[in-house]
């Protein structure tokens, strides 16, 4: 698949599960980041994960749970992969946004 086709089909799958499970948390976090989560979440994910462990007053498992449940159940889903989600976190948690984007642009490869 087309990678640009791609990422806009994940952010509206993001966008989707978000508002089902979540109603409004992405305006709440919009107004806490100062720009779009999702398209945040999918250049610089590293970022949306620190302002989610400032809402969640630096408590990790929160933040990961919100991480998991916003961003990345939607976004393994979407790829049929959600054996990957270990791998996930610990390359945000990390900081390794270069190494999350390669691995989104791969899964899109492969779709």
């Amino acid at each position: 698949m087309d990678i640009r086709k791609c990422f806009v089909e994940l952010a509206n799958a993001i966008e989707r599960h978000s508002s089902e499970v979540a109603p409004g948390y992405m305006q709440t976090l919009a107004m806490v980041i100062g720009s779009d989560p999702i398209s945040l979440f999918l250049s610089k994910p590293s970022i949306v994960f620190r302002a989610l462990l400032r809402i969640y007053s630096n408590m990790k498992e929160a933040a990961v749970f919100a991480l998991t449940l916003i961003f990345l159940r939607p976004l393994l889903t979407f790829f049929d992969r959600l054996d990957l989600e270990n791998t996930f976190i610990s390359l945000i948690v990390e900081g390794k946004d270069d190494q999350v984007i390669t691995l989104i642009k791969n899964l899109c490869i492969q779709k």
